[in-house]
């Protein structure tokens, strides 16, 4: 077993791991205090470090589920404080923030669910499929967000989940071409394959799908549009100011990819980091 690192040394991994991922998430992390902040970094780097053992391009399906499983055993030795087994540099950074913020375990084992549903080709077939999907990878994220930032109310809760169906659903959107080429559908249709083929082979988009992408934006707008007051239930003046600075960078990606949704097939579709840094100064004044 390997020696731990010092808290502050975990810490600062976790924040020179946030810095250096180049996220849309990283600039609105200095609208919070420091000890938000560094909160927010070592929640980033366990999320960051979930994804990147899925996206792995040079590990074999047998290797990431290997290494996920390391990662989850990892995690439930810190939840039920027991010696690390792998001592990763973010275990006593990540003991730190489940602690200082009463963050719910499950829903970073949740996290790990969905990453884990990443592994293999998937295909969702209904809305609540989609849901859980989106529940998983975002919606424990807009939790844990809303823990550092001072809030549990069931209100609060049921508003971030909503968030992150909104931004989930924005990425999915986004990211239609480079799912496809790891055999990944996440938007409910039995045919969406077949579609999404014939539609990157003619760069148009087939009526059927291009019905189907409507739909989704539409449902998607619906959702940005009921979590927006999630804003005035955070009592963290900085964690206001930063989910409105990160719900406007990824309104603006939405509202790119709900003007020209046939860019999908051509680009991957994205926020300038100046207008990162706009929205991220707009909301340090106006909120």
């Amino acid at each position: 077993m390997s020696h731990s690192l010092p808290i502050r040394d975990s810490i600062d991994y976790c924040r020179h791991l946030s810095w250096k991922s180049g996220s849309s998430f990283y600039l609105p992390f200095w609208l919070l205090n420091r000890r938000e902040f560094e909160g927010m970094c070592v929640l980033y780097a366990f999320f960051r470090i979930s994804d990147d053992l899925v996206d792995e391009k040079k590990q074999t399906i047998d290797d990431k589920t290997l290494a996920l499983q390391h990662w989850r055993k990892n995690l439930k030795e810190i939840i039920n404080n027991q010696p690390a087994t792998i001592s990763y540099p973010i275990n006593p950074a990540l003991k730190w923030v489940l602690q200082e913020f009463q963050l719910k375990p499950e829903w970073l084992l949740d996290s790990l669910s969905g990453a884990e549903r990443d592994l293999s080709p998937i295909i969702l077939q209904t809305s609540a499929q989609l849901d859980e999907y989106c529940y998983e990878v975002a919606g424990t994220v807009g939790l844990s967000c809303l823990a550092i930032w001072g809030t549990t109310s069931l209100e609060a809760q049921q508003l971030g989940i909503t968030c992150g169906r909104a931004f989930q659903r924005t990425n999915i959107l986004r990211d239609l071409k480079e799912d496809h080429e790891r055999d990944r559908y996440y938007i409910p249709s039995n045919d969406i394959k077949a579609q999404l083929l014939s539609s990157l082979q003619s760069k148009m988009f087939t009526p059927n799908l291009s019905q189907l992408i409507e739909h989704n934006i539409e449902i998607t707008h619906q959702y940005y549009e009921i979590s927006q007051q999630l804003g005035q239930l955070i009592p963290s003046k900085g964690g206001r100011k930063m989910f409105h600075g990160i719900y406007n960078i990824y309104y603006e990606l939405f509202q790119t990819l709900k003007q020209n949704p046939e860019k999908i097939l051509l680009e991957r579709i994205s926020v300038p980091k100046s207008r990162k840094l706009w929205h991220t100064c707009q909301a340090a004044l106006k909120y």
